[in-house]
């Protein structure tokens, strides 16, 4: 594709939009960058908001925009970005649609993964458990019930309005997240044709 693509794919915890979206650059040839993972890194390797922003993870609620804001446009400054990019689970409320849109980072396309509440938590626990069972596997800090709750919450109450401004702006495509990983992959791969 030659024109500049900017991909953001929403969906709540459990979505599988982390995985999607590393199929999704694979085939298009472009890099994409995963909010969740780029706040966990933070906090692993004590960075200068690495408090703050577990303190918010580990309650379930959003990390404040200005910490976002610092992380994620510092990344997209790097020339590996120039020509299209992914990102994962961002914008996660309006605030941050605004956000993107002053700094002339729009994106082209909105993948919605739409997923229930009841297999989100069904998902959520099947992680974990596989994580538990797995050394080489980090469980997350967000993986608890009343955690997880939080943000399915939030998810609702906050990222649902941005599914519905996107689909105003006619941007947006909606994936059935409850099938399997295969034809979720197949449904993304339709809006591309690829």
């Amino acid at each position: 594709m030659s024109d500049i693509i900017r991909i953001n794919i929403l969906g709540p915890q459990g979505s599988g939009k982390g995985t999607q979206t590393k199929i999704l650059a694979k085939k298009l040839n472009i890099p994409s960058i995963s909010m969740g993972q780029m706040l966990r890194d933070e906090v692993s390797k004590k960075g200068v908001h690495a408090v703050t922003a577990k303190d918010h993870i580990d309650q379930g609620h959003l990390v404040p925009d200005n910490i976002i804001k610092d992380l994620l446009f510092k990344e997209l400054c790097c020339k590996g970005y120039l020509d299209g990019y992914i990102l994962d689970g961002f914008p996660r409320f309006l605030a941050q649609v605004d956000l993107l849109d002053k700094e002339n980072r729009s994106p082209t396309h909105v993948i919605a993964i739409l997923l229930s509440d009841d297999i989100a938590v069904e998902r959520i626990i099947k992680r974990k458990k596989i994580a538990q069972e797995d050394s080489n596997i980090v469980e997350r800090s967000d993986a608890v019930p009343e955690v997880i709750e939080t943000r399915l919450r939030v998810y609702h109450e906050e990222t649902e309005p941005v599914i519905e401004h996107y689909r105003k702006v006619g941007v947006l495509s909606e994936i059935n997240g409850d099938q399997s990983i295969e034809d979720v992959e197949k449904d993304i791969a339709k809006i591309f044709n690829i």
